[in-house]
């Protein structure tokens, strides 16, 4: 009986082409799988690389209830951004306060698909979304959203914060309080 099921197995073409497609389905995923190392370590790369430039806060990535679900989402573009054209890769509005032009978008965000943000770590990720949930309503004063799950480690992460507050040192105050009434 064992010589027929091996005589089977290999004059059977379908016996074959299953392992085939088995072999190659397993290094087909191998290979996925290291690919998938490879993207992540080059995102873990830009992250560290561009840290001291973009501000990242380890926390996010593990949230389990990320900003695309906050249905009160409001993205303000500070006016370095707008000067760059950055609103424009977003559905913006405009609306004038105090002589100022404020550019913003509200709602679910195009770059935010199943809990991945697409732009975490890139130039293009606005400074409002890097700041958050600090929102500054001065150069010195600041208000931390109660929305955030990570609201108490951020208030104890002083070093964060500080890194928040000198990234907005450009900033026009007119603009911080604006910015910080909505």
């Amino acid at each position: 009986m064992v010589a027929s099921v091996k005589n089977m197995r290999e004059n059977t073409p379908n016996f074959y082409f299953c392992r085939i497609s088995f072999q190659y389905i397993k290094r087909a995923v191998a290979k996925s799988v290291g690919e998938l190392r490879s993207v992540r370590g080059f995102f873990r790369k830009a992250a560290e690389q561009t840290k001291s430039e973009i501000l990242l806060y380890d926390f996010c990535a593990s949230c389990l209830k990320p900003c695309e679900y906050n249905s009160q989402l409001k993205v303000i573009f500070f006016p370095d951004e707008v000067e760059r054209g950055l609103h424009e890769i977003f559905p913006y509005k405009k609306i004038t306060i105090n002589g100022y032009e404020i550019y913003y978008f509200e709602g679910m965000c195009p770059y935010f698909w199943n809990g991945i943000c697409r732009l975490y770590a890139t130039e293009y990720m606005p400074l409002d979304c890097q700041l958050y949930p600090i929102t500054p309503i001065s150069k010195k004063d600041y208000i931390i959203d109660e929305n955030c799950v990570f609201q108490e480690k951020i208030r104890k992460d002083k070093e964060h914060i500080k890194r928040c507050l000198k990234k907005i040192n450009g900033v026009p105050e007119q603009f911080l309080r604006i910015y910080g009434e909505l």
